[in-house]
């Protein structure tokens, strides 16, 4: 057996060439056999979007003890037709039924490793798999020891109950709105992932911020919808850009409890409009203690969030 890495998922595996193919073992999409032709055209892009799929689909045929052997006439029928769960939500509720399955019934625990255990849900991403712990934990479903990449996960009563079908959907969480500039990437995104989005989820809220820089005359309607179903909104007003400005005034003309936020370089330079609201400066130093600042704030002022 020698080391390679798994053409379906590039983690790093065993493989075992044999006469028509190679039979693979992977941490990720588990034990499974692929002909060498396919072998080939699984290094380059093809099948590039649907892997995570085939990975769930060998990971699971791995645990059944039928290894997939896959080839090039079988592996598109296969994927096409499967049905995996494809948005986060359904990969959420999938996961927790996975759970229930594989925990330990007398801890109610499993060990999950994130970069692995992420084809259990047929995750794209490992954020993405991670997202879905995070929603599971916020939910009330699941309690897990840390962040690392292996993690005891312990199914909680509600959660053993929901995963048999007994709360067959939760209340969604409500939607919190980020507002920000995008042209310092550098600063700005460490404060959105290390400060503004875990102190809105650690409230209870999901978080929604355009994917994309959008110029400042062009804010189109699904910004303005997404601020329309949104709870609450954080504006931060790092750079004064008008975008922010108008989308903060949108929502506060909607009702939404607007928090701002702005990098202390800017913060004696807000417009006058806006300057007698209470604004949580802040700089790259302090990222931490911001996220615990603007939680404390939110828990004082009662906007925790509510379920819908």
């Amino acid at each position: 057996m020698s080391s390679d890495s798994c053409p379906i998922c590039e983690m790093d595996a065993e493989g075992v060439n044999l006469s028509s193919g190679v039979e693979v073992e992977c941490p990720r999409c588990g034990v499974y056999r692929v002909t060498y032709s396919l072998h080939d055209m699984l290094s380059g892009e093809y099948l590039e979007d649907e892997r995570h799929i085939l990975s769930g689909l060998a990971r699971f045929a791995s645990d059944r003890e039928e290894p997939l052997r896959l080839h090039t006439q079988n592996v598109e029928q296969l994927i096409a037709e499967a049905t995996p769960p494809t948005t986060p939500d359904e990969r959420a509720d999938f996961f927790l039924r996975v759970l229930a399955k594989r925990a330990d019934p007398q801890t109610s625990i499993m060990v999950v490793d994130c970069d692995n255990d992420m084809s259990l849900c047929y995750s794209p991403s490992r954020e993405d798999f991670e997202g879905i712990l995070e929603d599971l934990e916020t939910r009330g479903f699941v309690q897990t020891d840390d962040d690392g990449d292996e993690r005891e996960v312990k199914l909680t009563v509600a959660g053993w109950r929901a995963a048999k079908g007994e709360e067959a959907r939760t209340t969604p969480k409500p939607q919190a709105f980020v507002a920000m500039s995008f042209s310092r990437d550098d600063i700005l995104e460490q404060a959105y992932e290390q400060a503004f989005r875990p102190a809105l989820r650690r409230c209870g809220y999901r978080v929604f911020r355009s994917a994309k820089p959008h110029p400042d005359k062009t804010i189109d309607a699904e910004i303005l919808e997404e601020i329309g179903k949104s709870a609450i909104m954080l504006a931060d007003l790092t750079e004064h850009r008008p975008a922010v400005l108008f989308e903060a005034g949108y929502a506060r003309g909607l009702g939404r409890k607007v928090i701002y936020t702005c990098h202390r370089q800017d913060h004696d330079e807000c417009c006058l409009d806006i300057k007698h609201y209470w604004r949580e400066p802040w700089d790259e130093d302090d990222l931490d203690s911001l996220a615990d600042r603007l939680v404390e704030y939110m828990q004082e002022h009662g906007l925790e969030a509510k379920p819908e």
